[in-house]
């Protein structure tokens, strides 16, 4: 499940996926079309 999205003016998307069963997430960064992983985390984020 996709918890956030975010795009910036130059086209820079920025995804924070979440599963709600494990309550793991992960933090993607797509720039010119190629997802790269970021950052993850555990827990509730708010």
């Amino acid at each position: 499940m996709l918890a956030a999205v975010a795009i910036r003016p130059d086209g820079a998307v920025a995804l924070a996926t979440f599963d709600q069963l494990a309550y793991v997430g992960e933090l993607i960064v797509v720039r010119e079309g190629e997802p790269e992983a970021i950052g993850s985390y555990q827990g509730v984020v708010r």
